[in-house]
């Protein structure tokens, strides 16, 4: 009888031993498949992401290129530097390029308000601005990729390299409007929700 029960014993050993290591290996087959996917989804990601750096190169250039000198000139405004009237400033042709850039751009009279950047590699620009004609006096927001910085961390936060138009809402609460990667649809559909709509 001992001899049966060491037999049953060694039979559930034996049985718990193989169960182990087939979910062992079961693990393990799992793992390699998962790293193979990652590894596609990887290649996968790099492929859109040079499509698009290579789509847009230089595409913005026209609304990125002042936005440096734009920004240097409000903060000399609003920091109370001296302003000398008589001398031409780099930084003030930037400024008054951008206005004009994002007006035509909107095909509206813009007032510009403040310029932000996104992260420390400047991935894009947030140039917040009111629209001169506007009796709500809202602010808006247009993100301008800065598509040679563009990278795995931050396509998603820069639009996969559109344009991007918000408004805000509430204070820290910015609503999305539209966006686009052709500059005739995002003034179309920027125009189309500033129309007031028939109640």
């Amino acid at each position: 009888m001992e001899d049966f029960f060491e037999y049953q014993k060694k039979l559930e050993d034996e049985k718990t031993l193989f169960n182990i290591e087939q979910a062992h290996k079961l693990t393990v087959e799992m793992q390699l498949e998962a790293e193979k996917y990652a590894k596609l989804a990887e290649l996968a990601f790099k492929n859109e992401l040079d499509v698009v750096k290579d789509s847009l190169r230089g595409k913005w250039l026209f609304l990125t290129y002042p936005v440096e000198g734009a920004s240097k000139w409000m903060h000399m405004l609003s920091s109370g530097e001296k302003i000398d009237g008589r001398k031409k400033y780099e930084e003030k042709e930037h400024y008054e390029s951008l206005v004009h850039r994002i007006s035509e751009l909107l095909d509206e009279e813009i007032e510009l308000l403040e310029i932000n950047f996104y992260g420390y590699e400047r991935s894009a620009y947030d140039v917040v601005f009111k629209l001169k004609n506007d009796p709500f006096e809202r602010k808006f927001e247009l993100v301008i990729p800065e598509t040679e910085r563009l990278n795995k961390d931050n396509l998603d936060y820069c639009n996969y390299g559109k344009l991007r138009i918000s408004y805000q809402d509430r204070p820290s609460c910015w609503d999305y409007i539209c966006s686009s990667y052709n500059e005739e649809d995002l003034k179309n559909k920027f125009k189309e929700w500033l129309t007031p709509k028939p109640v």
